[in-house]
């Protein structure tokens, strides 16, 4: 269990990272995600101990670390750009860490061992981080950062130099990896598919500033925070006379056939994704844009009537 309790660290002159209060499970995954420079990368340095807060506390499991070196701190952290040696094998790699612990050759070789036949890696034990793709790097670095016994471990986009075919495989990975380990994983990343699919806590971050957490299907669907529903690109906004914020998704609002060619919204673009034509319009009394699903694509000035049930809608509450 990780608290960060009444945490301010200034980025720089104009930009802050100020968290009241955030609890991180003792097990399972969570996803800190937000656009890039909202300050996630930031908080898992002031996690590890690799760069100071200003103010607040950090407790893991109930001992105050922020006072600590971040070689005291029994955290383990993947970079975004894994850092591996290229001049040592990946047990070397993986060994690495240990060479300051109080083992033995044999027990520093009986953990390595392990560690490679955990993540899948002992046909390629004796090769060179560069004669290896993308993901079997990846899993390097992860069981590097697991060999001292982490009681944390923090991920920094770690799919972020994985081609996209890999990278549901190397989700699939991390979440088996998980459940092994039993230790909490924490990770960072932009991009709105990967948080959902592979956290079981997400926490939303925007411009320095703890916006929403909860579980990902509830910020995903129901978000609190007009902020969050925005982050969401697929999600449709509709504000009314009242004030209230509707938050649709593109499949529950419809086009209405019979007004096909006529009507007050103009298609400015078609999107073809996972079967279904994500239709892109403008209205034209006012300066709404929207997503519509469609089953055809259709052409760029076309006008159509749109219906929008309020009723299927959730009503963002106002804060």
């Amino acid at each position: 269990m990780l608290l960060l309790r009444d945490i301010i660290v200034h980025v720089s002159e104009h930009f802050q990272v100020a968290i009241p209060s955030l609890l991180f499970g003792q097990k399972g995954i969570t996803t800190i995600v937000g656009p890039s420079g909202s300050g996630k990368t930031t908080i898992l340095k002031i996690i590890a101990g690799l760069r100071p807060i200003d103010s607040g506390r950090i407790l893991l499991f109930d001992k105050e670390i922020h006072k600590m070196k971040p070689g005291e701190r029994e955290i383990g952290f993947v970079f975004q750009d894994l850092a591996l040696f290229p001049h040592m094998t990946v047990e070397e790699n993986i060994g690495f860490g240990l060479l300051s612990k109080e083992l033995s050759k044999g027990q520093r070789q009986e953990r390595v061992s392990n560690l490679i036949a955990l993540v899948g890696l002992t046909h390629v034990k004796k090769k060179l981080p560069g004669t290896l793709s993308g993901g079997e790097q990846q899993r390097v670095a992860i069981a590097r950062a697991l060999a001292p016994l982490p009681k944390l471990l923090l991920l920094d986009e770690p799919f972020s130099a994985i081609d996209q075919p890999l990278r549901v495989q190397i989700r699939g990975e991390i979440q088996q990896l998980a459940q092994e380990i039993g230790i909490p994983i924490i990770l960072v990343t932009h991009d709105q598919e990967e948080a959902t699919a592979i956290s079981q806590h997400l926490v939303y971050f925007d411009e320095g500033e703890l916006i929403e957490e909860g579980r990902p299907e509830d910020l995903y669907l129901h978000p609190r925070k007009v902020r969050t529903a925005k982050f969401f690109t697929d999600n449709v906004l509709i504000p009314t006379e009242s004030g209230e914020i509707y938050c649709f998704k593109p499949w529950e609002l419809r086009i209405e056939e019979s007004a096909k060619g006529r009507g007050k919204w103009k298609v400015v673009g078609s999107l073809f994704y996972r079967g279904k034509y994500l239709i892109s319009v403008n209205s034209l009394d006012d300066d709404k844009s929207l997503q519509v699903e469609s089953e055809s694509r259709l052409t760029d000035g076309t006008l159509l009537n749109i219906k929008i049930p309020l009723e299927s809608g959730w009503k963002i509450p106002l804060s």
